[in-house]
């Protein structure tokens, strides 16, 4: 599609996979707010995922999820005007890739170490962090038991709407 927003639904561990109800709410969202397309990636074990959002998500989408290599991930992304993750490898694709709007649902886990990235390495990688990360970040610096799903999807909309509503258009040139 021209204009698409990635979601990313997996994750290393399950404790850093936000449920799949909520990113269909979130492709929803993007779709009738937006007008973008969706394209859904993950690896060969978010299948089930997958499938599920099938049956939620009442839009046509783009399914890559198990479809893709690393260097076919590596454009999709690239080329997409949005992307929406768990905290994994894709977002931190994203930076390397110079990406704009990056938002990425993390539990806190190593808050410090791999997020959020220093404003001179990038402005467009955006955490919605665990409310109770967003209390006392230091506890959070080695590890963090907290449920990703206690993090809204209206938490998520809203830092899209921030950050989309913020920045300033392209040039029509570009």
């Amino acid at each position: 599609p021209k204009n698409y927003a990635v979601l990313v639904i997996g994750a290393g561990a399950k404790f850093r996979k936000w449920d799949i109800e909520n990113f269909a709410i979130i492709a929803r969202y993007l779709k009738d707010k937006y007008d973008y397309s969706i394209v859904l990636c993950g690896g060969v074990n978010d299948r089930k995922e997958a499938e599920k959002f099938s049956h939620i998500f009442n839009y046509d989408y783009m399914d890559l999820v198990g479809k893709t290599s690393i260097i076919d991930l590596l454009y999709v992304i690239y080329n997409g005007n949005l992307m929406v993750s768990n905290e994994t490898s894709a977002p931190h694709f994203a930076v390397a890739l110079e990406v704009k709007n990056i938002f990425v649902i993390s539990n806190g886990n190593h808050y410090g170490r791999f997020t959020p990235y220093p404003p001179n390495i990038s402005e467009d990688y955006h955490v919605i962090y665990h409310p109770e990360v967003e209390k006392n970040k230091s506890r959070y610096r080695f590890s963090s038991n907290l449920n990703i799903n206690d993090i809204s999807t209206i938490c998520v909309e809203s830092k899209i709407d921030e950050v989309l509503n913020s920045s300033s258009p392209k040039p029509s040139w570009f």
